[in-house]
């Protein structure tokens, strides 16, 4: 075999190698977290005319660069006074910041903005501030999440865990 050839096989080994080796690496990471967004804190409680303030989390998120999330609450029992935004990710560009207390809806979808580099770990996406307008007990679940990487590639989540209050 002539050398340009050996050199070409190299080149092409190196080549599979290396594909073969980052696949490996990105299932394993795939495998090593799984991300959560929940309401915190769970099993909070609110008074007839008193507000409380609830953070929608993520946990263990993964290069996230934007967020949509869609939360559903029963109205007539506490309405929503304000959506505030959160640290995770940063919310630089807000593209959605709606609440509803007619059809017990918010919407909430945040994006950061070049050069801010993706974000990962734990953090707050934004927070919902709740003022109680009967006694009863009402319902909060996160009905839709959507996360997305730098270059809009899907960060999933494995759970989305709502609460009573």
């Amino acid at each position: 075999m002539s050398g340009t050839w050996r050199d070409v096989l190299r080149v092409l080994l190196a080549m599979v190698l290396l594909v073969a080796g980052m696949g490996g690496a990105s299932g394993a990471l795939a495998q090593s977290t799984e991300t959560v967004v929940a309401i915190a804190p769970a099993g909070a409680e609110v008074h007839l005319g008193e507000e409380i303030t609830l953070a929608v989390e993520v946990l263990d998120a993964v290069d996230l660069y934007a967020v949509d999330v869609r939360t559903r609450f029963t109205p007539g029992i506490v309405e929503v006074t304000a959506l505030t935004p959160g640290d995770l990710p940063a919310p630089e560009f807000i593209i959605r910041r709606v609440k509803n207390n007619s059809t017990g809806t918010t919407w909430y979808a945040t994006s950061q903005v070049r050069p801010t580099a993706p974000k990962s770990g734990d953090g707050v996406i934004h927070y919902i501030t709740f003022k109680g307008v009967v006694e009863g007990t009402a319902q909060l679940a996160i009905t839709s999440y959507v996360g997305l990487g730098e270059f809009g590639e899907d960060r999933p989540v494995a759970q989305l865990v709502g609460t009573t209050l």
